[in-house]
């Protein structure tokens, strides 16, 4: 008979002799005609799926799971290598909810040596006790790959020590010089939790890439290590390795020490169109050690990898603000030590709000980091010690060090009860900002805005195109610097008079503000002295302006984050308003 399934992205037509093999809890057939299917269609009966995938005599079979109230179970085998098939419920359809499958007695273990397309969809899968309850491993002689799709993980619990075997799905297949790669696409990870050392809910330790596409990930817990929903680790290092984000929701998620929602390690990263955290519904770092910060920690041992993040809201994520190595509880990125690879960060059209930690709580950037900031958001973040949005730092024997550059972006109503309302820039980096606009930021020791204080050498290089603006004077400087921080050039800008307390800095064609030039939201009043008053820098910035729209506007580059229109625009970046 003749039988669809996905392989490699593609609808294919199966070979006549693939064959269905179905399952429910008691392997006869008349379970299947009690539950509306046409029996007649099963060439087999099994009551477990290993059971089933273990008798599969070709590639093609379609494993098929009964939709009675009678809950399937996996029952612990490995499933043979090197066969193409798909695990799915008797309607194929994504609903979930009406095919359960249980992992109390064991799990689903799948070896991909012998390559092949493998298949989860439309089931849920819950009650695992003491290991991953799907596990997919085993050496790659060919291609494979491996497809989650709605299916549900619920309830799963992983004892195991390591770090591969999370209470979900552990993706562990050695790719070796083959491709090997893993798509979840509509699928839930809710309430499953790791008491060892562990991922939370899902971990990637060795493959080739990885796609999570329109998923959520809510309430899982990794009790005594990183990723409170995923661990990225694999142990194959090189340029190949990517695990891509896309369109995800990460809600209360939990890990003692690292990202709440991800952690990564050598492996390059993009995050697009992702929510992470809400009102009473943040990732939470319950303590931090060297490398346990941030909801989203990217780290780099050994090689170069990059993170880009765009469309995407960080809000409401916290980590344990009385440790002072509980840095980024929103975005957390470094290199593990000195000439150990660097990480390249870039962060688009993204919002930041409502994060606490110890310094940098929407992004702390460290060690041989560069990183690029266009077209964001930081509101309402708070630092128990240094910088309230955004932290900076670098390390003296890695040239180019800590290179930060900031575009475009609105910093409102971030706090720091010591130094850097909004910026901080520390030891051994440069941090460039242009067409940026700082608003209403507080500081309880100095730099409301920016500080760049440090023994070390920190070093603000330029301040172009931007405003610094607060309604209420606390008596202190909008942009500090002491010690061997300096900022070289402030120019183009707009500040209160005296705003400034850096006597190395040189300013240059700035507009003295008596008082707001904009509004609420940041965006330019029409009376606005800034308007057409900026300095072109056509060519060396992106010309879009943080709601997206072309810059200029008018006759010259306005001042700020938002360029000023005549006529009414749509803000392309619809946020909530700081």
């Amino acid at each position: 008979m003749r039988r669809w399934f996905l392989l490699a992205g593609a609808l294919c037509v199966a070979p006549v002799h693939s064959a269905n093999l179905c399952v429910n809890a008691d392997g006869t057939e008349k379970a299947w005609a009690g539950a509306g299917y046409n029996a007649s269609e099963c060439d087999a009966w099994f009551s477990s799926i290993n059971a089933a995938a273990s008798a599969t005599a070709a590639s093609g079979d379609t494993l098929i799971l009964s939709m009675l109230e009678d809950t399937v179970h996996m029952l612990s085998a490995d499933t043979p290598a090197g066969r193409s098939f798909s695990v799915r419920n008797a309607e194929n359809s994504s609903d979930y909810s009406r095919c359960v499958v249980s992992a109390a007695g064991g799990n689903m273990l799948q070896d991909l040596s012998a390559g092949g397309t493998v298949m989860l969809r439309g089931v849920t899968v819950r009650d695992g006790v003491s290991t991953a309850a799907v596990q997919v491993s085993g050496t790659a002689t060919s291609d494979a790959a491996f497809v989650v799709d709605s299916v549900h993980f619920d309830a799963n619990v992983s004892l195991a020590p390591g770090r591969a075997l999370p209470p979900a799905l552990a993706l562990a297949t050695e790719p070796e010089t083959h491709t090997v790669s893993y798509t979840v696409t509509r699928s839930r990870f809710t309430n499953n939790t790791h008491i060892g050392a562990g991922a939370g809910a899902l971990s990637f330790v060795d493959g080739t890439r990885l796609v999570v596409h329109r998923s959520l990930f809510e309430g899982n817990v990794a009790e005594a290590d990183t990723g409170g929903a995923i661990w990225i680790n694999p142990a194959r290092r090189t340029d190949g390795c990517h695990a891509t984000v896309l369109s995800s929701e990460f809600y209360g998620n939990a890990a003692a020490t690292g990202g709440a929602m991800l952690a990564s390690r050598d492996c390059n990263v993009t995050v697009h169109d992702t929510v992470t955290g809400a009102v009473n519904r943040g990732n939470v770092t319950t303590s931090a050690d060297e490398f346990g910060r941030g909801v989203m920690f990217v780290l780099t041992d050994d090689t170069r990898v990059s993170l880009r993040v765009s469309d995407s809201e960080f809000a409401y994520n916290y980590v344990n603000p009385q440790s002072q190595s509980a840095d980024g509880a929103a975005v957390r990125v470094a290199n593990g030590a000195v000439g150990k690879g660097f990480v390249t960060a870039l962060f688009e059209d993204s919002v930041f709000h409502h994060n606490e930690g110890w310094s940098g709580p929407a992004i702390h950037a460290g060690g041989e980091t560069v990183s690029t900031v266009r077209r964001c958001r930081f509101f309402n973040n708070v630092a128990r010690g240094f910088a309230g949005a955004y932290f900076a730092s670098g390390t003296r024997d890695s040239p180019p060090f800590g290179s930060h550059t900031i575009t475009h972006s609105l910093f409102a109503n971030n706090h720091t009860d010591n130094r850097g309302g909004a910026i901080r820039v520390a030891e051994y980096s440069s941090v460039d900002v242009s067409n940026s606009t700082f608003f209403n930021n507080t500081a309880l020791d100095n730099g409301n805005h920016i500080d760049a204080r440090t023994a070390l050498g920190g070093a603000l290089s330029t301040v172009t195109n931007s405003v610094f603006w607060s309604d209420e004077d606390n008596g202190l400087a909008d942009i500090a610097s002491e010690a061997n921080g300096s900022f070289g050039m402030i120019q183009y800008s707009a500040l209160r008079p005296d705003a400034v307390a850096d006597s190395g800095a040189t300013l240059s064609d700035i507009v003295e503000l008596e008082r707001s030039p904009v509004m609420g939201d940041g965006a330019l009043r029409a009376s606005s002295p800034l308007i057409d008053a900026g300095l072109n820098l056509d060519g060396q910035v992106p010309a879009l302006d943080i709601a997206g729209q072309p810059v200029p506007a008018g006759p010259g580059w306005d001042i700020g984050a938002f360029e000023f229109w005549r006529t009414p625009v749509t803000d392309k970046r619809q946020w909530e308003r700081p």
